[in-house]
This record gives structure tokens, C-alpha cells and sequence, in this order.
């Protein structure tokens, strides 16, 4: 595995956990929204778990882990435009997403 794809899979990794991070929020004993602790992005999880509910929200914006499978896609896929695409780099897409997941729970892990 070359360099450049070890710096693709951190740099996604840091991306999940940022998106992951700024839409956390937190409510009190009475159900209602803290104010003080609205991520930037809190809205795009409260949409989410609204409208797909809590189990299809998980790939979106609420597990890091599991945000590997969807945001995985247009980071990849644009290095690999950009690299050029051939079956080497789809076989490798098959081992970036499980080593993405891995990376991205053991990073998040780490920070709390």
C-alpha cells in the first residue's frame, strides 16, 4: 500500500470524527436541547434522526465507525479520479472501507 493511501485513510478519518463532533448536542432531563452545547452542525443530526430514525442516521452523522460505508465514497473515489481508476484501486476500495472503520474507531476512541 503506498503512502498516499495511508494519508487518504487518515485524512478521511479525521474528516468522520470532525463531522461526527460538530453535530453533537445534548438535551436536558426535560427532553429540550441544551444551548450551550449545539455543535455547528447539530441541526443535520437532529434532521437525520427525525426523518431516517436512529438506526439509518448511524451511517450518516452519529457513528463514526459505521460513517466510514457512506463518507468513504466521494473522498476515495476523487483520489481516485484524480489517480487513476483501474481494477487495482476497486479491490482496494474493498479493504479501504473496513480499514477506514477501524481507524476511524480507534482515533475517536483515543480523543475521549
Amino acid at each position: 500500500m503506498s503512502i498516499d493511501v495511508l494519508v487518504l485513510l487518515l485524512f478521511n478519518s479525521l474528516l468522520i470524527i470532525g463531522l461526527h463532533r460538530a453535530s453533537v448536542y445534548y438535551t436536558g432531563e426535560d427532553g429540550s436541547i441544551l444551548d450551550d452545547t449545539k455543535g455547528s452542525l447539530w441541526r443535520v443530526r437532529k434532521y437525520c434522526l427525525g426523518r431516517f430514525g436512529d438506526f439509518w442516521s448511524k451511517p450518516l452523522i452519529t457513528c463514526p465507525s459505521c460513517m466510514a460505508s457512506l463518507h468513504s465514497t466521494y473522498v476515495f473515489w476523487m483520489w481516485a479520479y484524480f489517480s487513476g481508476v483501474s481494477v487495482y484501486v476497486a479491490l482496494l476500495y474493498l479493504m479501504y472501507i473496513p480499514a477506514l472503520s477501524g481507524l476511524t474507531y480507534i482515533v475517536n476512541n483515543k480523543i475521549d
